[in-house]
């Protein structure tokens, strides 16, 4: 029977971690790269949803002021100045004036009708806001196609530029830019969920591989084997070859010696066998390599010391030819 106590206190096998977690890297990155791409993904989803397609476009006036030597018109003239300017009446009007002016307007701004077109523009659709250099006053058109974009934003030029000229306080306005409308391309956050997913998807692979690694009660050395349970291991035979190595030999040789007509009997074939001939020579366990049967095994072994059938050691059997030789450095385990 395992020592329960022993095994779920025995110390970390850094190299068999080591080993084991190497073998599942592969899948640990697919799924890193897989949470790295769902990130993007749902993150391009709810920035669509929320926030739609919209265009942008970008005009920018010189303004002259007239003559004051108090300075109090220029100083008058302020971001919030300009933002309220172009959302009140005088230019609002004339705005509207110059986009009913263009023959394609209707076709152009579907599906308002003339209402919802003053709501839209007096809305988010149009904003000022004043650099450094109170002579320069930068204006921005969002709308939800580059037609109406464009169009609003021609309309708003040609609006201010009409409106300066009967201002008392400005002598003039000229459009010393005009960018055509572009996709506007939100507040860009794509790199920080691709990488928030992956690190995410990393964290929680390994989290569910370090569970699996826990709760596996497989065999892997012969160590392992020691530590679980109170009977000696002749060894490690590998998969897919036919003969037991040299110290394998060995040991079984050694350890059946008061038992020369043992029978190595795997998991599977104590059932089968009967129990009076095995309590006479004695039983050799052949304990499979990697199987996650810890509990078949406990079983097994309880079963034989209810039945008073010696065991005489334990081999495990169908190793994998490379985790052993990993794990022993290239020497044969002895």
């Amino acid at each position: 029977m395992m020592h329960n106590e022993a095994f779920m206190n025995e110390k970390m096998d850094y190299k068999l971690l080591y080993i084991r977690l190497k073998k599942c890297l592969l899948r640990i990155i697919l799924f890193t790269l897989a949470g790295a791409l769902l990130g993007g993904v749902i993150y391009l989803l709810v920035q669509s949803a929320k926030m739609g397609t919209i265009y942008q476009s970008f005009s920018q006036f010189r303004i002259q002021y007239a003559y004051d030597p108090s300075g109090q018109a220029e100083q008058f003239y302020n971001a919030y100045t300009w933002n309220d300017l172009l959302h009140a009446d005088p230019v609002m009007d004339r705005m509207f004036a110059a986009m009913q002016g263009r023959a394609d307007y209707k076709e152009i701004m579907v599906p308002y009708d003339d209402a919802a077109i003053k709501e839209l523009l007096r809305g988010e659709t149009i904003r000022a806001y004043v650099p450094s250099d109170r002579r320069i006053v930068n204006v921005e058109v969002q709308a939800e196609n580059p037609e109406q974009c464009a169009l609003i934003q021609e309309s708003m030029e040609q609006a201010l530029i009409d409106y300066v000229a009967t201002d008392p306080a400005l002598s003039g306005a000229e459009l010393i830019r005009s960018d055509a409308p572009v996709l506007l391309v939100w507040n860009n956050n794509l790199w920080r969920a691709v990488i928030f997913g992956a690190v995410l998807a990393l964290l929680l692979a390994l989290f569910a591989w370090w569970f699996y690694y826990i709760l596996d009660d497989s065999l892997y050395t012969i160590a392992c084997a020691e530590k679980r349970y109170p009977y000696p291991v002749a060894g490690i035979s590998i998969k897919g070859e036919s003969h037991f190595d040299t110290a394998l030999q060995k040991n079984l040789s050694y350890l059946s010696r008061n038992h020369p007509a043992a029978n190595q009997l795997s998991l599977e074939d104590i059932a089968s066998k009967d129990t009076q001939s095995l309590r006479q020579n004695g039983a050799i366990l052949l304990l499979p390599f990697g199987r996650r049967n810890g509990k078949q095994i406990d079983r097994v072994i309880s079963f034989l010391k209810t039945q008073d059938i010696p065991i005489i050691c334990l081999i495990i059997t169908a190793a994998d030819g490379k985790f052993v030789r990993e794990y022993y450095r290239n020497d044969k385990p002895e």
